[in-house]
């Protein structure tokens, strides 16, 4: 019998070709985690948009830049040997509503934890920036906005660098494999005297999960039993990331499958370990002497989804599950001042604070914030210590596409409490939210409820993408902005900041509008679109006036077995890991 590859070469050979040049170059839009493609095809279309990006029909993906962190001046008078130690423990994809902040009755998911720290302090409003650990990360480290250039997180002093400054000892001792998104180099440039990470402890460490957590946690209580005065340690931890570590003794939940629920199971076992790991940091620390004063801080980069809206993990989008973090402190009696601990008290329970305001408070406690000398650097700071007394109403940017990083899919936003405004891109469409009301974000409110954030949005975009096209060119936009109702980020000219606030049909009539007149310093006509520095580039060719997501990276999520696994899988400019 004769087979169609013999009956029908050519046919067969240009479908096989067909097919190798559409996953290469073709605009694969993969819109959550639950829909993978074969690795094969992840690989050609990571190579594929490499290819683009080297002869410049895309841009070449963004990703942390190197470290050249400014140096701070020591201060005349060091912080006394004396003083309580800070430590900032850093979790890893640990969603609020999985652990206890506090101490209660109602609450048992932290029980190492609450015999370590029963008086701790919880928040009940504690969010994160992204729901991607290197964008919180940076934000984090520097304690800026999240939507600084650049060039700003690149060249800005770190928390260590602050503490060093004040005469601290520092330490970062974290269980990640800081290869993953340039973490490594963008930290590399500050003032750390002791730092370890999982490839320090193993070359061939995994990607996601990294080396255990509680061999980092034992580097870093052997760092702060040493003499020499107090110091500032972070604890970044790794094991609760996909696909979740597995500790005997610490599995109660059922996890052999592949299932929903089983997978489910594996980031709960993870979590019981994880709260093991920190209750007995938390106690081996206390029967120190350096310990005895010493601060603890808990947070986390982000929180993990189970299809609350149709999306597994985190990455995807800037909902309550993925972003939501745990944050507590515990201080020792004599560690904080009265009014500290009685404003400490008062906004974990009624304010709502996000990453840079943990950065922030760090900062008062190791007495930078009112150091002359570093003035300039935290006049630059995005949050408030939760250690003072806060803007009754503040508007707090959210965001997985940053100017110092690419994204997929998109997802900005911003936060006015209660009121929360963000972009789903992969559902292309904004939602609002009561968070007071709905913290889940599981009943959105009507587009107009949050017309004040939407406007804010449009001005700010308008304003900065004027000052971008004014400025010079192609190279301004790199600043800016959003584009109104849309909230779209426009990395290119004045014209190409129009406000679009009236849905699907009247952004695409204005941007295929804004195509034919080439507008814009880079111009927006053929094939290039409108470059932006969020995804890459508007489709204005073929009359299309979405967004060519394929195009705009070569950069995928899916999920896949391997090794009797699930995982997720991402392919960003050749890349294999998990943010």
């Amino acid at each position: 019998m004769t087979g169609v590859r013999t009956a029908y070469p050519r046919l067969t050979l240009g479908v096989a070709v067909g097919t190798w040049l559409f996953a290469m170059f073709g605009p694969l839009d993969i819109p959550s985690a639950r829909r993978g493609l074969p690795p094969e095809v992840l690989f050609w279309h990571a190579a594929g948009g490499l290819g683009l990006s080297a002869v410049g029909i895309l841009p070449k993906p963004r990703a942390l830049p190197p470290g050249d962190h400014a140096g701070l001046p020591a201060v005349s008078v060091p912080v006394a040997k004396d003083a309580p130690s800070v430590v900032l423990i850093f979790g890893e994809s640990v969603r609020r509503d999985e652990v206890c902040g506090a101490k209660s009755r109602g609450c048992k998911s932290s029980p190492r934890v609450d015999e370590a720290a029963p008086r701790r302090v919880g928040f009940a409003r504690s969010s994160s920036v992204a729901s991607c650990t290197e964008i919180a990360g940076a934000v984090m480290w520097t304690g800026m906005s999240v939507q600084s250039r650049r060039e700003e997180v690149q060249s800005a002093p770190l928390l260590w660098d602050y503490a060093k400054a004040r005469g601290y000892r520092t330490g970062y001792f974290t269980s990640q494999n800081l290869a993953f998104a340039d973490q490594a180099l963008f930290v590399r440039s500050s003032r750390i005297d002791v730092w370890r990470e999982a490839r320090d402890r193993d070359p061939q460490v995994d990607a996601d999960i990294g080396t255990p957590d509680e061999t980092t946690a034992e580097e870093a209580l052997s760092f702060l039993k040493e003499a020499g005065g107090a110091a500032f340690v972070v604890v970044h931890l790794s094991n609760t990331h996909l696909p979740y570590r597995q500790v005997p003794g610490h599995m109660p939940y059922d996890s052999g499958g592949e299932d929903a629920s089983e997978r489910r199971g594996r980031y709960s076992n993870s979590l019981v370990h994880h709260d093991a790991v920190v209750g007995d940091f938390v106690a081996e620390l206390r029967k120190m002497p350096v310990g005895e004063r010493a601060i603890v801080m808990y947070t986390a980069d982000h929180g993990e989804a189970w299809g609350e809206h149709q999306s597994f993990t985190h990455t995807f989008d800037l909902y309550a599950e993925q972003v939501d973090v745990p944050l507590w402190v515990d201080a020792p009696e004599g560690a904080l001042s009265a009014g500290q601990r009685e404003e400490l008290s008062r906004a974990a329970a009624s304010r709502a604070v996000m990453t840079a305001d943990v950065s922030a408070t760090v900062l008062d406690l190791l007495g930078a914030l009112d150091e002359p000398l570093f003035r300039e650097a935290t006049g630059r700071l995005a949050g408030e210590s939760f250690l003072r007394a806060g803007a009754r109403e503040r508007v707090m940017e959210i965001s997985n596409c940053p100017p110092f990083r690419s994204c997929y899919p998109d997802a900005w936003g911003v936060v006015k409490w209660p009121l929360k405004w963000h972009f789903v891109g992969r559902t292309n469409e904004w939602v609002c939210s009561d968070l007071a009301a709905d913290p889940g974000e599981l009943a959105p409110l009507p587009a107009a409820s949050c017309g004040e954030l939407s406007k804010l949005l449009g001005d700010r975009g308008a304003a900065e993408g004027q000052t971008a096209g004014a400025s010079g060119g192609a190279g301004a936009g790199e600043r800016t902005g959003w584009t109104g109702g849309r909230g779209r980020r426009i990395g290119r000219g004045r014209r190409c900041s129009r406000r679009l606030t009236r849905g699907r049909d009247e952004e695409r009539a204005s941007v295929e509008r804004g195509c034919r007149r080439g507008a814009g310093a880079g111009g927006c006509g053929g094939v290039r679109a409108l470059q932006g520095i969020s995804s890459g580039e508007w489709g204005c060719a073929s009359g299309h006036g979405g967004r060519r997501r394929g195009y705009t990276r070569g950069h995928v999520r899916g999920d896949r077995l391997r090794d009797g696994r699930w995982r997720r899988t991402e392919f960003g400019g050749g890349r294999l890991g998990g943010a």
